[in-house]
């Protein structure tokens, strides 16, 4: 097993948490200009950053990599848990920011089914 693995499944969990709470259908794109707070900013450009190297890693099958790339969401995912309120009252902010976890969430699970490791 992956070192990073426990990583990877903690941050999964986390947001899949927070996703089942979302009402059904509710599949909308980040608005980039709706990010406002530096938390939710912050992991917009992780995620955008890790996007193109954690893809084509997994074009060439090289997944521990693209697993070990996905490692550098955590402290974005920490920041952006401890500083959001998802759920916000604000149904354009709320739902901006559960498109962002739903991309999170997007870009681990085309690497691995993470609610299958232990964690």
């Amino acid at each position: 097993m992956l070192p990073d693995a426990g990583v990877l499944t903690a941050i999964n969990k986390r947001i899949v948490n927070i996703l089942r709470k979302a009402p059904p259908g509710t599949h909308l794109a980040v608005e980039a200009a709706l990010l406002t707070e530096e938390a939710e900013l912050a992991l917009h450009r992780v995620l955008t950053g890790l996007g193109g190297s954690v893809e084509r890693a997994i074009a060439e099958r090289r997944y521990a990599d693209a697993l070990h790339a996905l490692t550098g969401l955590r402290q974005a995912v920490d920041d952006f848990f401890e500083r959001i309120m998802v759920m916000d009252e604000n149904l354009d902010r709320r739902n901006n920011r559960l498109a962002l976890l739903r991309d999170v969430r997007s870009l681990l699970g085309g690497v691995a089914d993470l609610s299958r490791l232990p964690g």
